[in-house]
């Protein structure tokens, strides 16, 4: 956790004249309560963790259980399968199909995956796109996004809260929704807290200096957010059946009096409770069922492959002999016996993988979860266009998590400019510890530490007044900085970008059908084709169009000196063309008609083939 730069009186009076009360809240209550358990199990179908519980491996066997995840994935090696029968859906799978991760991912990738994530703007403003732009960098906000629609899509709900720390740094934090406990809203139609509590248990491991090792002991935690103060409170062991005594912590705390609670309520998908729903909502026995059914092929694939020996012999005999299998062994079995392997028939096997590509595709759909084999889609090359239609009812769906999510970064955006603008360079009291432990007030300046603005104006030739250029004539620029500040006013928004942009055969052929129907002339401009070729090539485009045209003035230049040095409209070594366009004093080069050709041809235009010296024959 971190704690704001900015700070009001803190304390237990100044908490409970805000109307908050630290002991009305229990700890247990909220890890107890059924929302908890709910939201809880619908993380364990993305964390895979579902199955832990149980304790039978898939083989029938006790799991010995030394924790949650890869802990509790083996059993004893020496335990044998248990005399009584353990049905399938009480056995942990051997080989689940994970099928919630991966639509889950699938989702938070089509929403804020690559080239997908929306651009800040601010019309009419600026200054506050920069700023707000900047906020987005220092607090990472493309994977506190990411990891935000993930456990959104996972629980159903999920926190977004913000502050400055003590350097005056930008924070950005995502909450689980199955930790948070809402004391009173704001806006209940919105969704807008007015006082919000986080509780949840850690563990540390730690040295016990009585028992001479180290123990692993479970910590409570809490936080609190209201409209005029966030409250940090200390860490509190756990013991088994007593409540924690909550205690603010005032180095870590701060009265803001900003009205509002700094944090945001953000549901997954849309309902009328105040808990959204996750993305696989409805599909937990069919996860269940798909682990199961991929288990049973894979474990009879995998003893097929492994057969049992089935002899047609006196058991006594073979008892007394003994059995050695392989190649190089013999089965003596006498004239009656016989021998052979019992195999599964691969009918079963495809029976199996069939149902089980069913039942995934079943899944899938009821989602509106489209995962294509990607090597398919490169091999044919679908264009954007295409893709938009398979995706179609994914898109679909990605709508609602745009706008549901959207809305949520744009309110902490807007929450941290518009408290910048009112707060930045006031003087604020915080709480610290001086040498002897003790808290003392300390007054300093509410700053923001972004990094500066950069910005390039033209470098002005002094003798020409034009703007200077370098020997390969590059234009030359002055780099300045200044310390950025919020605009005067304005929302920030969201520009999302499409799903599928064109493709390079996409935008080329959109173009030969405008030229085509422009009579084919030109649609774009030279230097927007020069921009658009480096933005695909990762080229910045300004220098590579100040490149362009330089090879364009070169050019002109070569083609201007060899129109001099060889004569441009009759101009011969500089010399003035006379009437008939050669240099003055120069006489035609004169005709020779006496010789004609043998078959036609030479002499005068006009003249044909008459025999002899060219009379009549």
């Amino acid at each position: 956790m971190t704690s704001p730069s900015y700070a009001g009186t803190v304390g237990q009076t100044s908490f409970q004249g805000a109307g908050f009360r630290p002991a009305e809240l229990s700890g247990r209550s909220v890890l107890k309560s059924p929302r908890y358990e709910e939201l809880d199990r619908r993380q364990t179908f993305y964390e895979c963790t579902q199955h832990d519980s149980k304790k039978y491996d898939f083989d029938g066997r006790i799991i010995d259980m030394k924790g949650p995840g890869a802990l509790a994935s083996q059993p004893l090696v020496n335990s044998e399968v248990a005399p009584y029968f353990i049905p399938l859906r009480s056995r942990r799978p051997s080989a689940p199909a994970r099928l919630g991760r991966v639509i889950v991912n699938a989702f938070t990738n089509m929403t804020f995956g690559k080239q997908r994530f929306p651009t800040l703007k601010c019309d009419g403003d600026p200054d506050t796109q920069d700023f707000a732009g900047a906020i987005k960098t220092a607090t990472k906000l493309s994977s506190k996004m990411i990891r935000c629609r993930t456990i959104g899509g996972s629980v159903g709900t999920v926190g977004l809260s913000w502050c400055f720390d003590r350097k005056g740094r930008p924070r950005v934090e995502v909450h689980n929704g199955k930790y948070l406990f809402v004391h009173e809203w704001e806006d209940r139609e919105e969704l807008i807290p007015a006082h919000v509590s986080e509780v949840y248990l850690t563990a540390k491991t730690e040295w016990d200096g009585n028992r001479r090792k180290f123990v692993q002991n479970w910590y409570w935690h809490r936080r609190d957010w209201e409209g005029q103060n966030d409250i940090l409170f200390q860490e509190v062991l756990y013991r088994e059946g007593q409540e924690p005594k909550w205690e603010p912590d005032p180095t870590k705390s701060v009265t803001h009096n900003d009205g509002f609670c700094h944090l945001t309520w953000i549901q997954n998908l849309p309902t009328e409770d105040i808990d959204g729903l996750p993305d696989y909502d409805g599909l937990y026995e069919l996860f269940d069922t798909i682990d199961i059914l991929n288990s049973v092929t894979t474990k009879g694939a995998i003893l097929n492959l492994d057969p049992t020996l089935v002899l047609k012999a006196d058991p006594d005999i073979i008892g007394a002999m003994g059995i050695k299998k392989g190649s190089d062994n013999a089965l003596t079995v006498g004239e009656e016996g016989g021998a052979e392997y019992l195999e599964l028939t691969g009918s079963s096997l495809e029976a199996g993988i069939k149902l089980l590509q069913e039942q995934r595709r079943n899944g899938l759909e009821t989602a509106q979860c489209i995962v294509p084999d990607p090597a398919d889609i490169a091999a044919q090359g679908i264009s954007s266009v295409a893709l938009k239609g398979i995706f179609g009812p994914m898109i679909g769906k990605c709508e609602t998590l745009r706008e549901q999510y959207g809305t949520g970064m744009t309110r902490v955006l807007n929450q941290i400019v518009e408290v910048a603008r009112a707060k930045l360079g006031q003087k604020v009291t915080i709480y610290v510890k001086n040498d002897a432990g003790e808290i003392v007030e300390q007054e300093a300046e509410l700053t923001i530490d972004l990094p500066q603005k950069t910005s390039d104006e033209p470098k002005i030739d002094p003798v020409t007044g034009e703007q200077a250029k370098d020997p390969t004539g590059k234009p030359l620029t002055t780099t300045t900085r200044q310390d950025r500040k919020p605009g005067d006013g304005g929302e920030i928004e969201l520009d999302w970008p499409d799903y599928f942009p064109p493709t390079p055969q996409d935008q080329q052929n959109a173009l030969t059908s405008l030229s085509t129907a422009a009579g084919g002339k030109p649609v774009v401009s030279q230097q927007t084709a020069v921009e658009q070729a480096s933005t695909m090539l990762g080229i910045d485009p300004t220098e590579e169009w100040g490149r362009v045209q330089k090879m364009g003035a070169d050019d002109q230049k070569a083609a201007a000196d060899q129109a001099s040095a060889f004569g441009a409209g009759g101009d011969f070594q500089g010399g003035k063309p006379g009437a008939d366009g050669l240099p003055e004093g120069a006489k035609p080069k004169p005709k020779f008609g006496g010789s004609k050709a043998p078959f036609g041809g030479g002499g005068d235009e006009g003249d044909s083939f008459r025999g002899g010296d060219g009379g009549e024959a």
